[in-house]
């Protein structure tokens, strides 16, 4: 199944979310980030990622990868991306929009330090979590919503290990936080 699908229905689920039943599907543990050692970034809050993608055209997709080359200042189309790092094509977001955004405005929207890193930064939107860390949603206990987490859970520890392999490319994990988020109704 394409992760785009997956990854809409899961958007899907976290728009109908209200937080009344939810209950704890997984956190991110130091454990789990000594295995896939990301550098860590976050948006400030959900309704900040959002407006990011969609004042240049896009969907704020998570549990997606995109490549920033910081010696041109430039956000890589997924073309682009796969040229430098087609290893990194299953993790990519294959949307292409038009980013055009600075080091210092990349750093100020993910929250990053940016001194170490090698001549791409790859940011891979990580899941919405809850101010405690642990990644809640209502129906988290329906089968088929567990599998599309636990499948944006996998895709995470790919990035990681495709991140290892690169050696141009530093892996940066952004949290996104659900403050901000605000929930549809209809």
């Amino acid at each position: 199944m394409d992760y785009r699908i997956l990854i809409a229905l899961l958007v899907t689920f976290l728009c109908m979310s209200t937080g009344t039943n939810a209950r704890e599907i997984d956190r991110f543990t130091e454990q789990q980030n000594q295995s896939e050692n990301w550098l860590l970034g976050t948006t400030k809050r959900f309704d900040t990622f959002q407006s990011f993608f969609l004042e240049r055209g896009g969907e704020a997709v998570f549990q997606s990868g995109y490549l920033y080359d910081l010696e041109k200042e430039n956000w890589l189309s997924f073309a682009e991306a796969k040229e430098v790092a087609a290893e990194l094509t299953p993790i990519l977001n294959q949307e292409d929009i038009l980013v055009d955004i600075s080091k210092a405005a990349l750093v100020e929207f993910v929250n990053i330090d940016l001194s170490n890193s090698k001549r791409y930064a790859l940011l891979f939107f990580d899941t919405p979590i809850e101010a405690d860390g642990t990644y809640m949603f209502v129906g988290a206990d329906n089968d088929v919503f567990n599998v599309l987490l636990r499948a944006g859970f996998e895709k995470r520890k790919l990035a990681a290990n495709l991140i290892k392999k690169n050696i141009d490319v530093t892996g940066y994990l952004i949290q996104i936080p659900k403050v901000g988020y605000k929930p549809q109704t209809f």
